[in-house]
């Protein structure tokens, strides 16, 4: 090992060189602009590490509040949301409020701390000054109510793979009865400084791969898995390896790295591979790869037809948009932006088509917990229904990257909810998903009085009954009273409610309640619409049946 130490040293030493030039060539490369302004171009370039290196160093020489924000929206970016709450404070200390492009960003940083309260107040505020950004509305009703997303439901059992490294490791897909997954975990087979990120001074990412346990009656083990290998050593990628996905038989795949166009490796690209006598060659890039925009994140249908993918080519919703194309007559169709009831203002990302059914994705601009969080969309259905898995899939930090098996029983999804610096883990997930019944049921009737002994009640036929999603303010299911004033409804899924009755000329009546994830759920009323000197409702039964 002592060969590794002494590239460790390398790269410690080439690093240092790195940082010290950045300081000293104000003179030499960049004449008189400053250090802010270097830092600034830094950003542009994604140079992230480089840029707040070089913000924190200018700001202990010149304090000002702009400098202060910068600070602020770096960390950000880098997801180090507790220093980014940490900056902006310091700002409020001597300013009264923040600009309006960083009361989002604050606002977003509290729900990622799970300051919740807090986040709520500054989502309002840039809600107020940006009507026509409808994020922060959508966000504050789901913090308001997160009840749903918080429960800890017996839907899902998770726990971490023993193959995660103290690296990043994430973007599992199921490759012949083993998963591939990306890492830039420390590597013993190199001796390259080549292969190492001048900017973090880590490995670059790369594809690895690991087995299932094979147990002696020839089965194997889902969850248990062998020590990972690098997944072919003879691809050769510049810079970074990333997510993979497998067309049918597994012996062709479409798979992410830099550009190798772009000598700066700033983009992502997708190429095409195929398995030749035993290794990984690629014959072909996608034809919507561009150097001035990222295309990444493949998912497959299972003929191998429909892709999904990631990108933040010109013209999107948002940082990053999710996108369709098709396979036609031996060539990639021009790719679709999934439209605004996916994409959002913020980044949408690792989407994972589920037989052909199902498409999850991984959001920070749909209402959730905080960072990314995983949502499901049925692209069979008409409603365009997005919704969040919900905890303990998703937590205040970022979860993303979702693959499940054929039956969708069992699978993996990654999360840094263990807050380690660049620490992404793979975690497995099983899914018991057969929701118990739940539903509402009662009879509705009128009087003449609210005095039950004087007056006499009235079946009401064909009486309105409404069952509204409170939080998204939509009808999801509805009924007409029969011919004894009875109506039941079923609930299709946990959260909160209202249940309103209504018919012309005889009032209306409504219900707030709540239905739990983790039991069947069954409520009984009696509503009675009463009219006396002037119109007014009540609910005779207020005794409730859970069960």
């Amino acid at each position: 090992m002592r060969w590794l130490r002494y590239l460790k040293l390398l790269i410690l030493f080439i690093s240092a060189f790195h940082l010290n030039e950045l300081h000293a060539q104000e003179t030499i490369l960049t004449g008189l602009k400053s250090n802010e302004k270097r830092a600034d171009a830094l950003l542009k370039k994604g140079r992230l590490k480089d840029a707040l290196e070089l913000y924190l160093y200018t700001f202990e020489r010149k304090r000002k509040d702009e400098l202060n924000l910068k600070i602020a929206r770096t960390y950000f970016q880098l997801n180090d949301v507790e220093r980014s709450v940490e900056w902006y404070k310091n700002f409020l200390l001597i300013n009264e409020t923040l600009p309006a492009e960083d009361q989002f960003l604050y606002a977003e940083s509290l729900t990622s701390t799970g300051s919740y309260e807090e986040a709520i107040d500054w989502y309002t505020k840039y809600s107020t000054e940006n009507p026509a950004d409808s994020r922060s509305l959508a966000k504050i009703k789901q913090l308001k109510d997160l009840t749903n997303l918080l429960e800890d439901s017996v839907i899902y059992e998770i726990h971490p793979l023993k193959i995660n490294s103290s690296f990043s490791d994430y973007s599992p897909t199921y490759y012949q009865n083993g998963i591939v997954f990306v890492s830039n975990r420390e590597r013993t087979d190199v001796l390259d400084v080549n292969s190492i990120n001048a900017e973090d001074r880590q490995f670059y990412q790369t594809l690895y791969y690991s087995r299932f346990r094979e147990t002696n009656e020839g089965l194997y083990e889902q969850f248990i898995l062998e020590e990972p290998t690098v997944f072919d050593k003879q691809m050769k990628a510049k810079y970074h390896e990333g997510p993979v996905a497998f067309f049918p038989g597994e012996n062709k795949m479409i798979y992410t790295k830099n550009g190798e166009s772009d000598r700066k490796g700033s983009t992502l690209q997708l190429f095409i591979a195929e398995r030749q006598n035993g290794k990984w060659i690629d014959v072909a890039p996608f034809p919507f790869n561009n150097i001035n925009y990222s295309v990444s994140h493949p998912t497959l249908s299972t003929d191998g037809k429909t892709m999904y993918f990631v990108s933040n080519m010109p013209e999107g919703y948002g940082g990053t948009d999710i996108y369709k194309t098709h396979y036609v007559n031996e060539h990639w169709t021009k790719p679709v932006n999934l439209g605004p009831e996916v994409n959002t203002k913020g980044d949408e990302s690792f989407p994972f088509l589920f037989q052909n059914k199902d498409l999850y994705f991984a959001s920070n601009g749909h209402p959730g917990l905080g960072g990314l969080d995983i949502f499901k969309l049925k692209t069979l259905s008409t409603s365009n229904e997005i919704v969040n898995l919900g905890y303990p899939v998703n937590t205040r930090y970022d979860d993303f990257s979702i693959a499940l098996d054929s039956l969708g029983k069992t699978g993996y999804f990654c999360s840094n909810r263990t807050r380690q610096p660049d620490n992404d883990d793979i975690y497995a997930i099983e899914i018991n998903d057969e929701e118990p019944v739940k539903f509402i049921s009662g009879t509705v009737c009128f009087a003449n009085s609210s005095d039950q002994s004087n007056s006499t009640t009235q079946i009401l036929v064909e009486a309105t009954v409404l069952l509204i999603d409170k939080i998204r303010s939509d009808t999801i299911a509805q009924a007409m009273t029969d011919s004894k004033g009875g109506f039941i409804l079923k609930i299709p899924y946990p959260g909160s409610f209202r249940l309103l009755t209504q018919k012309e000329q005889y009032g209306s009546h409504q219900i707030n309640f709540v239905v739990p994830k983790r039991k069947s759920f069954q409520q009984k009323h009696d509503i009675v619409l009463v009219r006396r000197w002037s119109d007014s409702v009540v609910d005779k039964n207020h005794s409730y049946e859970n069960q």
